[in-house]
Parts: C-alpha cells; sequence; structure tokens
C-alpha cells in the first residue's frame, strides 16, 4: 500500500507530519484504521500479515502489530518508530513477542532521538527483535539492509509454513 497524503518529491505520508518521531496519536490511530479496512477488504480473514514499512510506514507496520498482533505473523522496520501511546495488543504482545526486525541507518538525522529511544525500550519487551544499525546509512534503505529484511523474512515465512503443516 501506498499513503495516501502526497509530500512532493515522489514522497508520501499516511497523516500530516507535525513533530517528526511524535506524531499525536489520533492521527496515526485513523490511518492505522484506515490500513485495517483495506486488509479486512482484500486479504483472507484467515491470513497473517507481514507489515512492511519505511520510516512513517514504519510507524505504521507497528502499529498493525501493536492493534491487532493476532493478524500480523511478523513485521519490518525500516528507519521507523513506534508511537508514544499505548496500543490495545499491547498487552498481548509483551507474552507472544512475535518477530521484529528494525533497521535503521547510523547516521539517520529525520527520525528523532526521543522516537529512536522509546523504540528501543519498548521493542525488545514486546518482540523477539532483530534489530540492525547500518554504520554510514542516513535515512534510507541501503543494500546490506535489504539482504538483511530478505533472510528475516525467509526465516518467518518458512517458519509460518512448517506450523500449516502440522
Amino acid at each position: 500500500m501506498r499513503a495516501p497524503v502526497d509530500v512532493g518529491n515522489g514522497g508520501a505520508a499516511w497523516f500530516s507530519i507535525t513533530t517528526p518521531g511524535n506524531p499525536d496519536a489520533q492521527p496515526v490511530v485513523e490511518a492505522t484504521a484506515a490500513i485495517w479496512a483495506w486488509v479486512d477488504a482484500h486479504v483472507h480473514a484467515g491470513t497473517r500479515v507481514i507489515p512492511i514499512g519505511f520510516s512513517q510506514g514504519g510507524l505504521m507496520a507497528s502499529q498493525l502489530l501493536r492493534t491487532r498482533p493476532e493478524r500480523v505473523l511478523a513485521t519490518v522496520v525500516l528507519g521507523g518508530f513506534v508511537l508514544g501511546a499505548p496500543q490495545p495488543g499491547d498487552p498481548a504482545l509483551a507474552v507472544s513477542r512475535p518477530p521484529v526486525f528494525w533497521g535503521r541507518g547510523a547516521e539517520d538525522h529525520v527520525i528523532a532521538e526521543a522516537a529512536i529511544d522509546r523504540t528501543g525500550a519498548y521493542l525488545p519487551e514486546h518482540s523477539t527483535l532483530a534489530e540492525r544499525v547500518y554504520p554510514g546509512l542516513a535515512h534510507g534503505i541501503s543494500e546490506a539492509e535489504i539482504g538483511d529484511v530478505r533472510a528475516f523474512l525467509a526465516t518467518h515465512a518458512a517458519h509460518a509454513e512448517r506450523q500449516l503443516a502440522t
């Protein structure tokens, strides 16, 4: 899915960017509901999804996990962060700890340090975290990161297939 708000230069957003890394909760809740409405309309109810997102899309990938963890197999957050407000699925995630890949650039100055700190505190407590920080990478996605995401997805998709077979 592509975010609906055109921000110019080929970029898109799920909601207006006010305070980078610390958005108001209500627009995030509304965007999350819109994504789930699309998933519910287009993806079989028994199918678990793997949300993947970059920057604000990474926030939205984590929101899908945090709002309906039973529908999410694994999550990939690239150059993103988690919302600073409690979400309905947080208690279940603290128990189930599903796989999450969180990749970011060591030189990323777009995502606020407070958002990185908040995400760094949240994810280890609510997921089985694969965290990677890429030296020299700013706010973007590197070839090495794509390779790590590919391996992460292959591992967790294979695990899901084995579970379905038993």
